[in-house]
């Protein structure tokens, strides 16, 4: 899953699209637009309304993205989206972008789901003050750094408060950063590669959607899937990585 949003004053979020998709590769990424939903520190959700809130957005993101961060760009990107949604919920008369589409399609099959994010504290936070109950587990995918041979490792781990590291699995060296995480277009780069059908850009829910799935299917195949589907159903487990080969074994015996 990945949620698109901006800050507000006080504490306050603005929550404007996002996507979801089941793990499985029959399942397409479904886009979650509509009026944008804010979500106050205290509260209930209520809905983006043009008039009353319009100069609190566009304002609050000139100052965090465009004045802090120097990144005009992300401005530029929450005002289309804000635009984007909120046509779409005028052409259309509809919103996909509600507590109760979320919650039927995580509870499709009458089971409580594990969700998993890129990076996604943030997102985890939103979810929940949608009202969104009956998660199993929040799983998050990151990058860890060395600084010593300035190689990365990928890390699946729970979002609870122990954040506890399922799995971390080296991928290598990305050879056009020094340092700190990866994005996640440099972390499917030195994994996968491939240009996949419907990405468009970063930060487009619909492509993060698809590259987060790539990763973690990748995170699937190279360590056992059991191990993931014993944690989620509640079992206590050691991190783990790739298996060793043949050869490392031998060399670890010497």
């Amino acid at each position: 899953m990945d949620l698109e949003f901006s800050p507000l004053p006080r504490g306050d979020w603005v929550l404007v699209t996002g996507a979801m998709a089941n793990t499985l590769n029959k399942y397409q990424p479904v886009r979650l637009i509509g009026n944008p939903i804010i979500l106050p520190k205290a509260g209930k959700p209520s809905r983006y309304q043009e008039e009353r809130h319009h100069n609190r957005v566009h304002n609050f993101a000139y100052k965090v993205f465009t004045i802090k961060k120097k990144r005009p760009e992300l401005t530029t990107r929450i005002h289309a989206q804000i635009s984007e949604s909120v046509s779409f919920s005028v052409d259309h008369n509809t919103s996909t972008l509600t507590h109760s589409r979320i919650h039927k399609y995580l509870h499709a099959d009458g089971k409580a789901p594990c969700v998993v994010f890129w990076n996604g504290n943030t997102d985890k936070v939103l979810i929940e003050k949608l009202g969104t109950k009956h998660v199993k587990k929040y799983l998050d995918i990151t990058t860890v750094h060395h600084p010593n041979n300035n190689n990365y490792d990928l890390v699946l781990q729970d979002m609870s408060r122990d954040k506890q590291v399922i799995s971390k699995i080296p991928i290598g060296h990305y050879i056009k950063k020094n340092g700190g995480t990866l994005n996640l277009l440099e972390c499917h780069t030195l994994i996968c590669g491939q240009i996949h059908e419907g990405v468009v850009d970063c930060h487009d829910p619909v492509t993060d959607v698809i590259l987060t799935k790539c990763i973690f299917n990748y995170i699937m195949k190279t360590v056992k899937p059991s191990t993931i589907y014993s944690y989620c159903s509640g079992k206590p487990i050691k991190a783990r990585g790739r298996k060793k080969t043949r050869k490392e074994k031998r060399e670890k015996k010497k």
